[in-house]
């Protein structure tokens, strides 16, 4: 199975090789657990976020978080490199916009280049 995916770098500092990289999969809607869980093993990146549509009817998306080990509930240095990536590739408009994860609503502001973590909350 092709899995499209993009690796990007958060925190990253000018220039080449600077960063952390997260591997974002824009539409794993058909992937199990089991088979995120897999490619998120694969090697090159410490975290693999993958995006589906949301459960709580106040998130634009919903992401579960991978790393080699597992799944990560929390997602909070993944979250502003998923926004990102979405709204460069189109995915969600630039802006605010409601990232939900692990049982968290994450609000964000993004553009194609840069995001920021404006709040979180517990999602009753």
């Amino acid at each position: 199975m092709l899995i499209r995916n993009e690796v990007v770098a958060i925190f990253a500092a000018d220039g080449p090789e600077t960063g952390s990289p997260l591997r974002v999969v824009p539409d794993a809607g058909a992937l199990s657990t089991a088979a995120m869980a897999a490619f998120a093993r694969e090697p090159g990146c410490d975290e693999t976020a993958f995006v589906l549509p949301p459960e709580h009817p106040a998130a634009t998306y919903r992401v579960r978080v991978f790393t080699p080990d597992g799944e990560s509930p929390h997602g909070g240095h993944s979250c502003v490199g998923t926004a990102a990536t979405l709204v460069r590739q189109g995915a969600v408009p630039a802006g605010r916009m409601v990232q939900e994860c692990g049982g968290k609503l994450q609000e964000l502001t993004a553009t194609a280049d840069r995001a920021t973590l404006v709040t979180r909350e517990s999602v009753a």
